[in-house]
């Protein structure tokens, strides 16, 4: 009996250590995050301009939006968004390019390869990038990031004799790259596909580039400091801004009460008359939204949850594949992701919004309106 009662204490001691090392792992982040963005507050000088990814809103799921800033004189030359990639171009004048690129899918990147360089990577400067939480998936194993220096020294073209050749005048790029990536790599040229990249809930690279290979001591600064200012856009919400909504638990409590339905569009058009009450509860500990009927109840589970901006939030009822046995199973094998998009642009007046969203393979985006007015 002693000594089962020692090993419950020896087990309480532990867990309570276990806690406290979390908590301290927790603010240390925390502290890292808010030193980076006044770092990034401070080096942005004469970076005029931010630019803010769109991939998650657009498709409507679940990914972080990230910003950099970049000069005056330099302009958006390419906005690509699909279902499974984001690819942002910028340019300046000179043919220099910083090129973003959003790859999702496949862990790995695998296909014919047409040619191999052999690359220097050496760090140029710390970047302001922290790694954290993407889909329930914890990146903060990549460690500090920083500007990597890319110096392709040899060649070897898998077309042609398939031997390494010898660059004569070093073709040089510059890279967001963990830390850790620094040395000599290989890099496996694939069409369609991006290099030196990360894995962060899909494969992340960010590379500036010359149509001379080289740059000017000028362009050199330019592009590193662009490099440079890549975060993710919602720390920077956090900071500006105490008001935004963090959770659905949040948003929950902020919705709290009754709604009267007051007009359903689709497409544009009043479609008419869907009365019923709306109310945000939970049932059985899980956030969910309930539709209430003379002689029913419709109730609709939610799974996760994203900030847009601080008017608009999305709360998830299914995406593929992410779930697991939790999440509805009779969506079709085309829809991807089905969400609620909460509109509180009028909430002070007591108007609320919702689109339901349901996303298919094709790309196609079938969304639903309603609107509310409050209870009182």
């Amino acid at each position: 009996m002693k000594n089962i009662q020692s090993l419950c204490i020896l087990g309480i001691v532990f867990s309570l250590l276990l806690t406290g090392c979390s908590n301290v792992d927790d603010k240390s982040q925390n502290k890292k995050l808010k030193e980076k963005n006044i770092v990034n507050k401070i080096n942005k000088g004469n970076l005029k301009n931010t630019y803010s990814t769109n991939y998650g809103e657009a498709n409507a799921i679940t990914f972080p939006s990230f910003s950099f800033d970049y000069p005056e004189g330099w302009k958006v030359e390419t906005e690509e968004i699909t279902p499974s990639s984001e690819r942002v171009v910028i340019s300046n004048n000179k043919g220099v390019e910083v090129t973003y690129w959003y790859f999702g899918g496949a862990r790995e990147l695998t296909g014919a390869t047409r040619a191999i360089n052999v690359v220097d990577v050496t760090k140029v400067t710390d970047a302001n990038f922290i790694p954290e939480y993407v889909q329930a998936e914890d990146h903060s194993s990549l460690g500090n990031f920083v500007v990597g220096k890319l110096d392709t020294k040899e060649q070897c073209d898998m077309l042609g004799d398939g031997e390494f050749k010898k660059v004569e005048d070093d073709i040089i790029r510059y890279a967001l790259l963990p830390e850790s990536e620094m040395g000599q790599k290989e890099e496996m040229l694939i069409a369609g596909l991006p290099t030196f990249s990360f894995w962060y809930s899909g494969h992340i690279s960010l590379i500036a580039s010359s149509e001379s290979g080289k740059f000017s001591d000028k362009e050199e600064k330019e592009v590193v400091s662009i490099i440079s200012s890549f975060r993710t856009t919602t720390n920077e919400k956090d900071d500006n801004n105490s008001d935004y909504i963090k959770t659905i638990d949040d948003l929950w409590d902020k919705l709290k009460g009754k709604w009267k339905f007051e007009e359903y569009i689709m497409n544009g058009e009043n479609i008419g008359n869907e009365e019923h009450v709306l109310e945000l509860r939970y049932i059985d500990n899980k956030p969910a939204l309930s539709r209430i009927y003379d002689e029913q109840d419709v109730n609709i589970f939610f799974y996760d949850f994203s900030i847009a901006d601080i008017n608009h939030y999305t709360a998830y009822v299914y995406k593929r594949d992410a779930y697991g046995e939790e999440s509805p199973a009779n969506w079709g094998d085309d829809v991807v992701v089905v969400s609620y998009s909460f509109d509180l642009t009028n909430i002070s007046n007591d108007i609320l919004s919702i689109d339901y969203k349901i996303m298919f393979d094709n790309e196609f985006i079938d969304t639903h309106t309603y609107k509310y007015s409050k209870i009182k």
